[in-house]
């Protein structure tokens, strides 16, 4: 089966929180934002739908949490 890589796609869950990144086979892989419905934002690399490696979280007031 051939791998389908997508491109700045979007992906709303059932917490209506939004992905904006990635996609590899249809699960979260790459460079990636995860915004969460509170307001703040998780940016890093994703590897089948899991955070990976470095990343950062910033509140709605854009403070980085780390």
């Amino acid at each position: 089966m051939k791998e389908q890589f997508y491109s700045c796609s979007f992906l709303l869950n059932k917490n209506n929180d939004i992905y904006k990144g990635h996609f590899l086979n249809n699960k979260k892989n790459g460079k990636g934002v995860l915004y969460y419905n509170d307001g703040s934002k998780y940016i890093g690399n994703w590897i089948d739908n899991f955070k990976s490696g470095e990343g950062f979280v910033g509140s709605h007031f854009w403070n980085i949490l780390q």
